[in-house]
């Protein structure tokens, strides 16, 4: 008995020991930090809280960021917004495309949504939510996960000395890209080899073509900068798409190999999927789009026809009104919402009469659309809820006395400036609209010369075991 006390005396010490081996990350790895591992509360990286979750960027990425100030906010060219805090420390949060809470969680080169269910193949889980605002949180990796989960890419990851890797004009690290021909513009990189400035540089483009031997589709040529790095741009044409497709008009997966004379550079580079956007004929409206980085892009310009439909009485762009003698200043832009993307506006007032120049966003309205319609008959009907947001800086406590403010909600004494009560038409809807021009598929392609070959050899052979 004495001896098997003491069996367990040690494995008891042996679980508090290995309990308190939890793993810390560098602060500036470090994302943020939770009260646990679900039901928990959040606080930013150098909360006071103490709390022991930690959420760290070098784990989650399997890779190191090395730029300086990670957990500085930046809007341009991408937020690298993660979540909203309630406070710095014992806080709740919300997704980061709401603005109900001050306190953001930022970190480096992240470009986040909030997903329900699973996160894309190139995205990354960073924390779940129970819901999408005043929510409790929990690590992506806990039995207790929540459903709606912050999925982020850090472009900047996977990106290694050596390896040649694709990149998008603004240098992030790609694995997938969708490309209008003669419009997107694709950047063949490499850094970290000594190459020295001005070298020439060959680059040859292969798409896979097992099961024959892979041949290139385009030879770009570029030279070395003062750093010994290389950036090709390739703006694929219609031609060199549909040279590289396969017999059943698809494509397999992209790659590189450099040359400087007759050596390579590097390695072979990664794999790129590309998805061909055939010149807006497939887009319409902000709807059409399919994915967070094509609607975010908005290269066919659909901003303002998708949101005027949604609300006819507005017009996108900035005019003055004689009314309330100010400009008027609708800010449309197609918006990505977790699943789908719709239309988006902001509104704001500016250069009233009378006042020196001055600037007043009274709030935005996001379009949530929904279809079930497949198009057969050539038009598409769709539903939409809109929903309304005050800007985080147009709010006061108390009735102001004027009459330019509304109480919102009623009973609240939560009071807005809304002269023109402009947020009363951002309402939910329904309308039928003309489907977009699609790209047709090929009717007959290889493959399907060889399946309907086979087909027939079978049912022929089974003829031929009749009749003997």
């Amino acid at each position: 008995m004495r001896k098997e006390r003491v069996i367990m005396l040690c494995l008891i010490f042996s679980v508090i020991m290995f309990s308190s081996l939890i793993y810390a990350c560098d602060e500036d790895q470090l994302i943020m930090k939770l009260s646990n591992d679900t039901n928990a509360h959040g606080e930013i990286y150098d909360g006071v809280g103490g709390y022991l979750t930690e959420i760290c960027y070098d784990v989650l990425f399997e890779d190191t960021y090395d730029e300086l100030d990670p957990h500085s906010c930046i809007v341009i060219p991408d937020s690298n917004k993660v979540i909203g805090l309630s406070n710095d420390t014992n806080a709740h949060g919300e997704v980061p495309e709401n603005t109900n809470y001050a306190t953001p969680v930022c970190y480096g080169d992240l470009e986040c949504e909030n997903r329900t269910g699973a996160c894309d193949e190139d995205q990354t889980c960073i924390v779940t939510l129970s819901s999408g605002t005043n929510a409790h949180l929990a690590a992506c990796d806990s039995s207790g996960a929540y459903n709606t989960k912050i999925c982020c890419i850090s472009p900047s990851a996977g990106i290694a000395p050596g390896i040649p890797y694709w990149a998008n004009i603004e240098g992030n690290f790609l694995t997938k890209a969708e490309v209008m021909p003669e419009v997107t513009t694709l950047v063949l990189s490499l850094i970290g080899v000594q190459l020295g400035e001005g070298a020439n540089i060959e680059a040859k483009i292969y798409e896979y073509d097992w099961p024959f031997e892979d041949q290139p589709i385009k030879t770009l040529y570029g030279t070395s900068d003062v750093n010994g790095e290389v950036r090709i741009n390739w703006t694929a044409s219609k031609e060199d798409l549909d040279f590289a497709r396969d017999g059943d008009g698809e494509f397999d997966n992209f790659y590189f190999i450099m040359y400087n004379g007759t050596d390579p550079v590097g390695t072979q580079s990664g794999d790129l999927n590309i998805t061909e956007i055939d010149n807006c004929d497939w887009v319409t409206y902000c709807m059409h789009y399919s994915s967070q980085t094509s609607c975010s892009k908005n290269v066919c310009q659909v901003e303002n026809i998708s949101a005027e439909l949604n609300n006819p009485s507005m017009t996108c762009g900035k005019e003055y009104n004689s009314e309330i003698e100010c400009y008027e200043g609708y800010g449309c832009s197609c918006k990505w919402n977790g699943e789908e993307c719709g239309p988006n506006y902001e509104l704001e007032i500016s250069d009233c009469a009378g006042d020196p120049p001055n600037k007043s966003i009274i709030g935005s309205c996001d379009y949530n659309e929904d279809s079930e319609d497949d198009c057969g008959d050539g038009s598409l009907t769709y539903s939409w809820e809109g929903d309304w947001a005050w800007d985080i800086l147009n709010s006061v406590s108390g009735d102001p006395g004027d009459t330019n403010y509304i109480e919102d909600p009623i009973g609240s004494d939560d009071w807005h400036y809304d002269p023109l009560v402009r947020s009363a038409e951002c309402v939910n809807g329904g309308s039928t609209v003309p489907c977009p021009a699609r790209v047709q598929l090929p009717f007959f392609g290889f493959y399907n010369f060889v399946g309907s070959l086979i087909l027939i050899c079978l049912v022929y052979g089974l003829l031929i075991k009749r009749e003997y």
